[in-house]
């Protein structure tokens, strides 16, 4: 996707751009994505990579996943 694991963590925890699923192995947890999670990752970063600011992109990134799962 070409963003830092700081960035990722800001994106999923905070802004919420995708809720990846969590799986736990033993003491650890993971981040499972979804093909379409990882493509919203990547408009994400496409977007604000063209200027806009991340409540606008993040707003854009939404729609855009909305209007593809047609709800």
């Amino acid at each position: 996707v070409g963003i830092s694991l700081r960035q990722l963590y800001h994106w999923v925890d905070v802004l919420e751009v995708v809720k990846p699923k969590h799986l736990r192995h033993g003491m650890r947890e993971f981040r499972r994505f979804t093909e379409e999670e990882v493509n919203a990752l990547r408009r994400m970063k496409e977007t604000v990579d063209l200027g806009y600011r991340l409540p606008i992109a993040v707003q854009m990134v939404k729609v855009q996943r909305r209007l593809s799962n047609g709800t």
